[in-house]
């Protein structure tokens, strides 16, 4: 086998032990954070006379990136 030849299989090792690293970070979760200044959408409830808030953070691109449900009776079992 000529010297580019192994030089080509070598770096075909490397890409294929690469691609088996980046294969199994796939499953993992990747955190992003929220930046600092962000919109939200929030859209008022009712159940059983009782008035919520459920508040949306989105990222730049439109994806939800948190959530926050708020209920007007605090201190109450269903505020809590």
């Amino acid at each position: 086998m000529s010297a580019r030849g192994e030089a080509l299989q070598n770096r075909i090792l490397e890409l294929d032990q690469e691609l088996t690293t980046l294969r199994s970070r796939l499953d993992q979760p990747v955190r992003h954070r929220m930046p600092d200044t962000r919109n939200s959408m929030t859209h008022r409830f009712e159940i059983a006379g009782h008035e919520g808030y459920i508040t949306v953070g989105l990222y730049e691109d439109g994806q939800p990136g948190e959530l926050f449900i708020t209920m007007s009776k605090e201190g109450s079992t269903i505020g809590g």
